[in-house]
């Protein structure tokens, strides 16, 4: 029976002296953690961009998918067998991919090695993407030409997490980091039916360019310290420069629509020539600059509309208040100032004290996309002004609102809702403002996809709903 309890004894010391000549670094260590790509039959993974004709250069990141294939291997040392949640996880871009460690054995070293596959849609990536757009814009602003493709080796960071966990009652997690610069070709795809423009003193200059279209419409509005008018004795107004320009793909005849609000739309027409001198010679681009003049401070707003086809281009809403110096701001006459004993003592001046405008996106995928408009505003007491409402695809609607749903102790609001009809797939930005307020504009965008295309459209306004009083 002695000697029973003097072996148990002894078989429990030994295995105590065996935990104590075990060093924290020996219970579990990562010794090494590497990757490498893996590569077969001598094909790299690539992102390809394709060419807009439209857009003249690289511009459309393909959906095909972006393949990488990366090995790992991790040599641990460890007394005790690994256990879950041990892993090896790897990250490239926005890809992901795990793989989990497990052993049975309790040896000292352990290889534990395996492949993962990363594979995402080009057009889903961020910094692959961004690359491949940059080199092959790159490529075309030296000249780079779509008639063939071009393949360009990038390097790429990816990066390898290792975590692993024993048995051990002590010491049992560890973990290592690896990166390593992997490679993915980005490949600006050849346009079989792109066609080299033909210099201006061809004779045929519509040849090989496709349907008379435009290309780019654009909108600039200034002001100049020496340019006024003497609106009335003692006020002087700052003259606006209202400048279009229109650039077609081909000589053509093409009209305009020049939108002012508030204010009359002014239309045109004309020729586009292709330009022999100048700073657009070769190109078909037609300039126009109109002056216009102001009696008193005005907050204006200007839309250029060119038409063409299959569709035409618009510019973007542009504002800009116009100011007079002179009595009351331009002719205005002055507030009253409360403590005067003037009528400013006893009611306050009716004032829209914030605006707001919201879109929101209907369901369904076919052109046209329906998306709804929400102007809001609201006051500092009842009362009735004109707002208007306009969008990049030349809908706006204008007319007179009366704010009078409370939405709390001191402030008073309305709002209205209209349907607007986008096309085809493209940014719709809308604003919303108070026109005797100019500083309460407000704006905001929206992408929209849709399939096919149609006419814009805009509907009647919906019956608002009551809106809630919100908490003081």
């Amino acid at each position: 029976m002695k000697s029973s309890a003097t072996h148990g004894l002894r078989a429990l010391a030994a295995s105590a002296l065996l935990l104590a000549c075990v060093a924290p670094a020996q219970a579990l260590d990562l010794k090494r953690l590497d990757i490498d790509q893996v590569i077969s039959n001598n094909e790299y993974p690539a992102i390809r961009v394709k060419f807009n004709r439209e857009a003249d250069n690289w511009t459309d990141v393909s959906t095909q998918q972006v393949d990488v294939r990366i090995r790992w291997e991790l040599e641990v040392v460890a007394v005790y067998a690994l256990r879950p949640p041990s892993k090896v996880s790897i990250h490239m871009d926005t890809m992901f991919a795990e793989q989990l460690l497990s052993s049975t054995n309790n040896n000292l070293t352990e290889l534990h090695l395996g492949e993962v596959r990363l594979r995402r849609a080009g057009n889903d990536l961020v910094e692959i993407k961004a690359k491949a757009l940059e080199i092959c814009n790159l490529i075309r602003v030296n000249r780079g030409k779509p008639n063939k493709e071009h393949r360009i080796v990038r390097l790429f960071k990816a990066s390898a997490f290792a975590s692993a966990f024993t048995t051990a009652p002590v010491f049992t997690e560890e973990m290592a980091s690896k990166e390593k610069l992997i490679r993915v070709d980005v490949i600006c795809e050849e346009d079989p039916g792109w066609r080299e423009p033909r210099e201006p003193a061809t004779t045929n200059l519509s040849a090989d360019l496709g349907d008379f279209r435009v290309i780019k419409a654009e909108l600039f509005l200034t002001t100049f310290q020496n340019q006024f008018t003497q609106a009335s004795p003692g006020i002087q107004c700052k003259k606006l420069q209202v400048k279009i320009r229109i650039e077609t793909n081909k000589p053509g005849f093409m009209s305009y629509t020049l939108w002012r609000q508030p204010g009359e739309k002014e239309t045109g027409s004309s020729y586009f020539e292709r330009l022999t001198d100048g700073p657009f010679k070769g190109r078909s681009v037609l300039e126009r600059t109109f002056w216009v003049t102001f009696d008193k401070t005005t907050y204006v707003n200007y839309m250029l509309e060119a038409g063409g086809f299959p569709r035409g281009k618009s510019t973007p809403w542009k504002d800009i208040q116009i100011s007079c110096t002179g009595v009351g701001g331009g002719g205005l006459a002055a507030a009253p100032v409360p403590g005067s004993g003037s009528a400013a003592d006893e009611l306050p001046s009716f004032a829209v004290i914030d605006s707001n405008v919201q879109l929101h996106r209907l369901p369904g995928n076919q052109c046209p996309a329906r998306v709804k408009v929400i102007a809001s505003y609201r006051t500092n007491i009842k009362g009735s002004f004109e707002h208007f409402v306009g969008c990049s695809n030349g809908v706006n609607h204008k007319g007179m609102l009366a704010a009078h749903d409370a939405i709390s102790s001191t402030n008073f609001g309305v709002r209205r809702e209209y349907i607007v009809e986008m096309a085809q797939s493209g940014e719709l930005i809308c604003s919303a403002r108070a026109v005797q307020f100019p500083k309460q504009l407000a704006l905001r965008k929206l992408a929209v996809q849709c399939l096919g295309e149609a006419q814009d459209k805009l509907r009647a306004p919906t019956t608002p709903p009551p809106l809630r009083k919100k908490r003081d």
